[in-house]
């Protein structure tokens, strides 16, 4: 009996290919963001059956895993919608807590290692799809990636195609594509991104035009297409401007138009989005990060943690302030942080696993830094820097790994520190300590949970 039930499993197993997905091998193919029940829609466009139990699709902290095993066939359709089949169309499975925003999102599919399938990345807008769901956001190709703009158009029909082959006409389009991402240091790294037509050869050259606002030079501005080298992707360098402002972790808008004698072509145009570091530190007034334990602790080295303090003479809310790493991670909500804000001369420590220290009270984050170096910021509601954790976000500035994992203290005498740079750090000196101790009672190399003479030296 038990050799019975094996052989059944492997038989409805069988064809149904189970191993690491490559990118697009499923995508999500039509978006309903602006009705009542929004839902999401993927597609297999390959030739094999795919299981794609323990993916994960996710959209901000809404996630839906799904149960294993669950199979995709060839051609096949299926739908994740909001109100488990109570309006039309019916989902194959619900996640009640999607929240599509009407003015951009993320949608993310992952595999069961957490690899990256597909993405549609629209934070600044949808380029198609209407806010009453009557048009639904319907891709070109599967082949192309999700993040293009250009390989995506409103549906004709109305509420869209679910469970069906899309009803857009491929054509020819305007492809801009950001690579992941562009974002520029200023006076540090460019980025860049590239820029091609798509779908059909168009019917005659294609120019393209370039255009932004204050932030970062392009480089080039004006690219030329012919119908022959039209799908050769030509690539973009954008520069930021270092000025001498304080913006904190900022971005601009890039706006690509056409113009061309094919009229699917001819006014075709595109906006990407592109982020900026800031290399202009803000002088602290109040809330600053006194001490950043990028290293680990003895025990173990992704035990980290981060301190913040009051150095104002009153107490200092912090709702809706993030405390962010330069490459995304970690990415702090401190709204929810010992209730959102500090007392003058108090701190309070984040860590990345409720073991790292015995500090009583400690903010568990997710996400991680990056041990060879990146920028910690803190940004409040308006999104403006307020203060910074080694701005040249190169090689971390001061902390040692091993052997001893002392800790980066801000470098200050009481009060308010001076701006973020190399002299306003040091590495802690392995005597004065405050006496926090890591997972396995190892007295930590730092001064966590202390402000004032123990700290600050």
């Amino acid at each position: 009996m038990i050799w019975g039930i094996c052989i059944c499993i492997l038989l409805a197993m069988l064809g149904a290919r189970t191993t690491i997905a490559a990118p697009l091998d499923v995508v999500v193919n039509e978006v309903n963001w602006g009705a009542t029940d929004e839902w999401v829609e993927l597609y297999n466009p390959g030739a094999v059956a795919i299981d794609i139990g323990g993916w994960t699709l996710s959209e901000d902290a809404n996630q839906f895993v799904f149960p294993s095993p669950t199979i995709l066939n060839p051609g096949a359709f299926l739908i994740i919608d909001k109100d488990g089949g109570a309006t039309a169309p019916t989902g194959d499975f619900s996640l009640p807590t999607l929240g599509l925003s009407n003015s951009g999102d993320t949608i993310t599919l992952t595999d069961a290692t957490t690899a990256v399938v597909d993405t549609v990345s629209f934070d600044t807008g949808w380029p198609a799809g209407n806010n009453t769901g009557t048009l639904t956001l319907s891709r070109r190709l599967a082949s192309i990636a999700g993040s293009i703009a250009g390989n995506w158009a409103s549906s004709i029909a109305v509420g869209g195609t679910p469970k069906a082959a899309n009803d857009v006409a491929v054509g020819a389009f305007l492809a801009v594509d950001p690579l992941g991402g562009v974002v520029a240091t200023e006076g540090g790294a460019t980025d860049t991104f590239q820029i091609s037509i798509l779908g059909s050869a168009p019917s005659a050259d294609v120019t393209v035009t370039l255009t932004t606002g204050t932030q970062v030079t392009l480089s080039p501005t004006i690219l030329t297409f012919t119908p022959a080298n039209a799908s050769i992707p030509q690539v973009v360098i954008v520069t930021a401007i270092d000025d001498a402002v304080s913006e904190g972790y900022h971005t601009t808008n890039v706006t690509v138009s056409a113009t061309s004698a094919d009229i699917a072509l001819n006014g075709a145009s595109s906006v990407l989005s592109v982020a900026i570091n800031d290399n202009d530190a803000p002088t602290p007034d109040g809330i600053y990060i006194s001490e950043v334990g990028w290293m680990g602790t003895v025990a173990n080295g992704g035990h980290e943690y981060i301190e913040l303090c009051n150095g104002g003479a009153t107490p200092l809310s912090f709702v809706g302030w993030r405390l962010k790493g330069s490459d995304g991670t970690p990415n702090i909500d401190l709204s929810f942080v010992n209730g959102g804000g500090l007392v003058n001369g108090a701190c309070i420590v984040l860590e990345s696993d409720a073991s790292a220290t015995n500090i009583a009270g400690a903010f568990v984050y997710t996400g991680s830094l990056s041990t060879s170096g990146e920028t910690l910021q803190l940004i409040d509601q308006s999104n403006v820097l307020r203060d910074s954790a080694n701005i040249a976000g190169a090689a971390w500035s001061s902390g040692s790994a091993f052997p001893t994992y002392a800790s980066m203290e801000r470098n200050v005498c009481g009060g308010l520190p001076t701006a973020d740079g190399p002299a306003s750090w040091m590495t802690n000196d392995t005597l004065r300590r405050s006496g926090a101790t890591d997972a396995l009672g190892i007295v930590i190399n730092g001064t966590l949970g202390s402000m004032g003479a123990v700290q600050f030296f």
